[in-house]
């Protein structure tokens, strides 16, 4: 089954860096990885097709930004996908996506 990487940002220093130190289960995680962070999660679409990995990686940081903006928390709109998703298949081969540009 493909593993997506789908790249996330966010406007609040150091927020990333904590998630990622945060106890995550499965199927999602938020690791980093060359210096940029990642949703990481399996995905049983094409791994040619990122789309479906765009609509999950949205529906998963909506409900995360929800909690993010709770009173204990009050950072709204803390999450941000860019448009940089990485597929590896697998035999362990990566493809990337760049805002709609596939490379290898």
């Amino acid at each position: 089954m493909p593993q997506r990487f789908v790249e996330i940002t966010s406007d609040f220093p150091g927020l990333l860096s904590c998630l990622v130190r945060a106890k995550q289960e499965s199927p999602y995680a938020i690791i980093e990885r060359d210096g940029s962070y990642y949703l990481s999660f399996l995905d049983s679409a094409d791994p040619r097709n990122t789309e479906p990995a765009s609509q999950s990686a949205d529906v998963l940081l909506s409900q995360i930004n929800a909690m993010l903006a709770l009173p204990q928390f009050r950072v709204a709109k803390a999450l941000k996908r860019t448009g940089r998703i990485i597929t590896r298949d697998d035999q362990g081969h990566e493809v990337g996506k760049d805002g709609g540009k596939c490379h290898q």
